[in-house]
C-alpha cells in the first residue's frame, strides 16, 4: 500500500504535506487547518517567515514584552493570534528540510476480534 501524500516537515504541533498528484498543500498546526495551492503556499509560508523576522526585530530593538502577536488574514473576520514560541514553530515547520516519512508506516491500527 503507497500513500498519495507526501510529508515535507513536521514539528512538535505541527505537519506540512502534500498530495502527490495535486497542486494542494496542507498544513496542520494544533488546532488550525489550511489548505493551499502551491501559490497560496509560498505566500502564506513566506508572510509567517517575514512576520517572524519583524516581530523579533521589533522585540529586541523596543524591549517589547508583547505576548501574543495578531495576525490578519485576507477574510477581515479572521485574525489568528500566535505567541513568539507558535511562531517560532511555524518558522520551523515551514523551512523545508527532506524528509523521508512514509505515512502509512507510522499510521498504528489497534484490531480486535472480540
Amino acid at each position: 500500500m503507497t500513500s498519495d501524500i507526501t510529508i515535507l516537515n513536521m514539528t512538535t504541533h505541527g505537519i506540512v504535506s502534500k498530495k502527490q498528484y495535486f497542486d494542494e498543500y496542507h498544513i496542520v498546526y494544533k488546532n488550525l487547518n489550511f489548505t493551499f495551492t502551491l501559490k497560496g503556499y509560498e505566500s502564506f509560508t513566506n508572510y509567517i517567515l517575514d512576520l517572524k523576522d519583524i516581530v523579533d526585530e521589533h522585540k529586541t530593538e523596543n524591549d517589547c514584552s508583547c505576548k501574543e502577536i495578531a495576525i490578519p488574514t485576507e477574510n477581515q473576520s479572521l485574525t489568528l493570534t500566535l505567541t513568539h514560541h507558535e511562531l517560532h514553530e511555524l518558522k520551523d515547520l515551514f523551512c523545508l528540510k527532506p524528509l523521508k516519512v512514509n505515512i502509512i508506516k507510522r499510521m498504528e491500527y489497534s484490531f480486535s476480534l472480540n
